[in-house]
């Protein structure tokens, strides 16, 4: 009687161990912060967090979905595709190496715990729509991207309306989430460009892979919602069709949208007819395609989270008003560095982060700070910025900051070694937190205010730049330090 689970346990255990071994190189170190704002898997974390501690946490959930959803992922494709053990365990094991199960947790979707419910709610939504409903719902509140991808190709496959329904449901019970793999990572989502990686192989995939048109269909929407809101073309924006969806809520995690691709593709391979087939060179490069694409990604580091809230950044719940993280990213040129970790840290502490912590545009007016664009003077200095007279910090006023973070972890030693003494002669000394790498300047909350006039962005020699000067000039000029008022109370 226990025969026929044997193989079930196998499909586990290598989820398990998939899960266990991609971990160190693809996953950060805190629960908490993968999780943020997944709804279930949010609340789960926080509960095991306490208990655990963070990384176990995280590590506990990675392994345990992967090991679930592995079991649940070969059931189905047996029962889809009976009399055919080893092929269904190939597929299993292929689905299990494509890039949004391995990078699913560090793109803030928990992804192999929604690959296995992913692929039985899509080869049920014809026959027993009831229960593949039940299921999209559970993977949504788990995973909003993916429920709402799953939702959509429910559509796709019984063209009826209440599947969309669902989906903008599912859609807006989400967020922006940490840092994505495939997607945006904000609100603000015409900041940050897609990175088109895993979407591009899924989609791929679903070409290459012979089989029914329905589910080819709705894995080459979820391999296109996978590339996120947007896309950026020769430094231009372009919305994708996930940006419909982003605008309800959801609008990071959107790699999510992958495991539902692979589900998808999963079932196109074990459908009996293809079968029949034999295993033909396409499918191969398909295989190749997904796997080879999840190991690549699997292997990129993300930034863990620290297990221990920095001193420094505790402080933050002393005061109110905005924060701005410094060194600031560029739209175009330079993302925001370390973003998800901040906007983590500053919801913790009821605290906003300027821009989201995202990247800036050259219209921006936080650029016509003089300690902002002194930073930027120093990042790029092919550019030859030149910098505004000392605000004394009524730009930042005006703007609502009242605190300057320096990440000194996101930057190299030799952008320290610059970025140091400019910070020094702009703002004096900062509260260090040496463990945490982390320096912090207070903005007085009184004082003047003034918005700075565009445009912002300005070279030695243009036009409007008297009385403005460069990096070098402001280092070598006598005098002390033109850092802000003292801090007046929050």
């Amino acid at each position: 009687m226990l025969r026929p689970a044997i193989p079930l346990v196998l499909a586990a255990a290598l989820g398990a161990g998939l899960a266990f071994a991609a971990a160190p190189f693809g996953v950060g170190d805190s629960a908490a912060w993968v999780f943020a704002d997944r709804t279930l898997a949010a609340a789960l974390a926080e509960v095991l967090a306490r208990s655990v501690g963070d990384a176990a946490a995280l590590r506990a959930l990675a392994v345990g979905g992967a090991a679930l959803s592995a079991a649940v992922l070969l059931a189905t494709l047996r029962a889809v595709s009976p009399g055919q053990p080893l092929r269904t365990a190939g597929i299993t094991l292929a689905a299990l190496l494509s890039a949004p199960v391995l990078t699913g947790a560090q793109s803030a979707v928990p992804g192999a715990a929604c690959l296995g419910p992913a692929a039985l709610a899509l080869a049920s939504w014809s026959s027993r729509p009831a229960l593949a409903a039940v299921l999209t719902a559970a993977v949504g509140l788990w995973s909003p991207a993916a429920g709402a991808t799953l939702a959509l190709g429910g559509a796709l496959l019984t063209r009826t309306l209440p599947p969309l329904v669902l989906a903008a449901l599912l859609a807006a019970i989400g967020g922006a989430g940490v840092e994505d793999v495939t997607a945006a990572s904000s609100l603000a989502w015409v900041r940050e460009p897609a990175v088109p990686t895993a979407g591009l192989a899924l989609l791929a995939a679903a070409v290459l892979l012979p089989g029914s048109a329905a589910p080819r269909a709705v894995a080459a929407l979820a391999a296109v919602l996978a590339l996120g809101p947007v896309l950026s073309v020769q430094g231009r924006l372009v919305p994708l069709p996930a940006a419909a969806l982003a605008a309800l809520g959801t609008s990071g995690g959107w790699s999510a949208a992958g495991v539902v691709a692979a589900a998808a593709l999963a079932l196109v391979a074990a459908d009996p007819p293809a079968m029949a087939r034999g295993l033909a060179a396409r499918q191969l490069v398909a295989a190749a395609l997904i796997a080879g694409d999840g190991l690549a990604l699997g292997s990129r580091p993300v930034v863990p989270f620290p297990v221990r809230v920095p001193e420094v950044v505790r402080s933050l719940a002393e005061r109110t008003g905005g924060v701005l993280v410094l060194p600031p990213g560029r739209l175009g040129e330079r993302p925001a560095r370390r973003a998800a970790l901040w906007r983590h840290l500053a919801e913790r502490f009821h605290r906003p982060l300027y821009a989201g912590g995202e990247t800036l545009a050259s219209s921006d007016p936080a650029l016509g700070a003089t300690g902002v664009m002194a930073l930027f003077a120093v990042l790029e200095p092919e550019q030859n910025w030149v910098l505004p007279p000392a605000d004394d910090g009524k730009v930042l006023r005006a703007l609502g900051v009242t605190e300057l973070v320096l990440d000194r972890s996101a930057c190299s030693a030799s952008e320290l070694a610059s970025i140091d003494p400019v910070m020094a002669r702009l703002f004096g000394a900062p509260q260090r937190d040496i463990e945490a790498g982390v320096d912090l300047w207070r903005i007085a909350a009184e004082g003047d205010r003034s918005f700075p006039k565009p445009p912002y962005l300005r070279r030695e020699g243009e036009a409007g730049t008297h009385g403005w000067q460069g990096i070098e000039k402001l280092l070598a000029a006598p005098g002390a330090s033109a850092g802000p008022a003292p801090t007046g109370p929050g």
